[in-house]
Protein backbone atom coordinates (compact mmCIF):
# COMPACT_ATOMS: atom_id res chain seq x y z
CA UNK A 1 0.00 0.00 0.00
CA UNK A 2 3.10 2.20 0.83
CA UNK A 3 4.29 1.87 -2.90
CA UNK A 4 0.46 2.77 -4.08
CA UNK A 5 0.08 5.87 -2.00
CA UNK A 6 3.36 7.06 -3.15
CA UNK A 7 1.69 6.56 -6.67
CA UNK A 8 4.27 3.99 -7.99
CA UNK A 9 4.13 0.79 -9.91
CA UNK A 10 5.49 -2.71 -9.09
CA UNK A 11 7.20 -4.14 -11.95
CA UNK A 12 8.81 -7.03 -10.92
CA UNK A 13 8.40 -8.98 -7.76
CA UNK A 14 9.94 -12.64 -6.84
CA UNK A 15 10.56 -14.29 -3.82
CA UNK A 16 12.78 -17.13 -2.52
CA UNK A 17 13.85 -18.92 0.83
CA UNK A 18 17.76 -19.43 1.60
CA UNK A 19 19.38 -20.54 4.58
CA UNK A 20 20.73 -18.20 7.03
CA UNK A 21 25.17 -18.69 6.93
CA UNK A 22 24.97 -18.27 10.49
CA UNK A 23 22.60 -20.38 11.51
CA UNK A 24 21.43 -22.34 8.87
CA UNK A 25 17.42 -21.00 9.93
CA UNK A 26 15.29 -21.12 6.90
CA UNK A 27 15.16 -17.31 5.49
CA UNK A 28 12.62 -15.33 3.41
CA UNK A 29 13.55 -12.96 1.09
CA UNK A 30 11.51 -10.83 -1.50
CA UNK A 31 12.58 -8.24 -4.25
CA UNK A 32 10.20 -6.09 -5.00
CA UNK A 33 10.88 -3.58 -8.59
CA UNK A 34 8.39 -0.55 -8.42
CA UNK A 35 8.41 2.52 -10.55
CA UNK A 36 8.03 5.94 -8.96
CA UNK A 37 6.62 9.53 -10.13
CA UNK A 38 9.50 12.13 -10.58
CA UNK A 39 7.55 14.01 -8.11
CA UNK A 40 7.43 11.14 -5.49
CA UNK A 41 8.37 12.56 -1.82
CA UNK A 42 10.92 9.84 -1.42
CA UNK A 43 11.26 10.66 2.46
CA UNK A 44 7.78 9.67 3.02
CA UNK A 45 7.71 6.47 1.30
CA UNK A 46 11.01 5.72 3.51
CA UNK A 47 9.13 6.71 6.80
CA UNK A 48 6.12 4.86 5.77
CA UNK A 49 8.44 1.92 5.02
CA UNK A 50 10.56 2.40 8.27
CA UNK A 51 6.90 1.64 9.94
CA UNK A 52 6.65 -1.70 8.25
CA UNK A 53 9.83 -2.45 9.24
CA UNK A 54 9.23 -2.13 12.88
CA UNK A 55 5.46 -3.75 13.00
CA UNK A 56 6.42 -6.96 10.91
CA UNK A 57 10.09 -7.03 12.06
CA UNK A 58 11.19 -7.51 8.81
CA UNK A 59 14.69 -5.36 6.86
CA UNK A 60 13.52 -3.42 3.79
CA UNK A 61 16.30 -1.83 1.50
CA UNK A 62 16.15 0.58 -0.75
CA UNK A 63 18.32 0.93 -4.01
CA UNK A 64 17.92 3.34 -6.74
CA UNK A 65 17.77 1.76 -10.36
Amino acid sequence: RAIADADGNIVTLASQTRLAASSGTPVYEMEMRFDLPAGADLDALRQRLSAIENSLHVEITLSPA
